[in-house]
């Protein structure tokens, strides 16, 4: 079953709209917008207090961010390991195991 979205997002807007539109009788000789009284008053739900509490789950995965900030984006030993086997001639490419790795890279999609 298909939903028409668009529809109700017209009308949305359409309302937002039509709310913010600057009444004549809100606007001085000079074209100054004057204050609404009504909306100077406030309203009864800025008495309500709101509370925001997370779950479990995202006190874990904040912990978890927290942690990995401070692990290095780079392993500088083994960069500079490589280069020396490199530059010295001794490091040894393992074709089979990056075909491996490739083929499970493919895998996960």
């Amino acid at each position: 079953m298909a939903i028409d979205a668009t529809g109700a997002r017209a009308n949305i807007l359409s309302t937002l709209n039509n709310n913010n539109k600057v009444k004549p009788s809100e606007t001085s000789k000079a074209g100054e917008v004057k204050p609404n009284p009504e909306s100077s008053k406030p309203s009864e739900s800025s008495d309500v207090k709101e509370n925001v509490s997370l779950t479990g789950m995202a006190q874990r995965l904040k912990t978890l961010e927290d942690s990995l900030l401070d692990i290095p984006v780079v392993d500088d030993d083994r960069v500079s390991s490589l280069k020396e086997q490199i530059s010295n001639g001794s490091y040894q490419i393992n074709a089979e195991r990056i075909a491996d790795k490739m083929i499970d890279l493919e895998s996960m999609f």
